[in-house]
């Protein structure tokens, strides 16, 4: 379906703001994992990571690590002429989710650690040379570092992090 998306953002505006919430998280469920991080991503970024603990931060960042290296987000489903001529959802996942976890970890409205930056950047670094390296991940013509999108220049923080 094609949406007028000026008048969509209108009626939105105009809209009910308790209506709009129950339709919302009534909906919620229909959503696949790449749409709920399009729309949603900031909102869970500065209203539920920005109340964990270092530590909660860091066993979220070890599990997308860990999940990364067991070929969680590894796309079985390309042809066998291996050509990877378009991102599919599961490969988008993991860039979303990569870029997601290196906003949180270098924006100055999350009150983290050095310590916590520090080992969270460190293992994401990881994960990302592997994909420079073409130790797929994810499987893509163009893997790398340009299909990670970050607000900040994370290499750059990391380098400027006390050792």
């Amino acid at each position: 379906m094609h949406f007028d998306l000026p008048s969509l953002r209108l009626a939105i505006e105009q809209a009910d703001k308790l209506e709009l919430s129950a339709l919302l998280t009534d909906n919620l469920e229909l959503l696949d994992e790449n749409s709920l991080f399009l729309l949603l991503s900031e909102l869970y970024e500065q209203q539920v990571v920005s109340q964990w603990s270092d530590e909660e931060v860091l066993d979220a960042v070890r599990a997308f690590y860990k999940k990364s290296l067991q070929g969680d987000f590894f796309d079985h489903s390309w042809g066998d002429d291996g050509r990877y001529d378009v991102i599919t959802p599961l490969t988008q996942s993991w860039y979303d989710e990569a870029g997601f976890w290196l906003d949180v970890l270098c924006s100055e409205q999350q009150e983290r650690s050095r310590a916590c930056r520090l080992e969270g950047l460190r293992l994401l670094l990881v994960l990302i040379d592997q994909l420079d390296e073409e130790e797929i991940l994810v499987p893509h013509d163009t893997l790398g570092e340009e299909n990670v999108a970050s607000r900040y220049d994370y290499r750059a923080y990391f380098r400027q992090l006390p050792q």
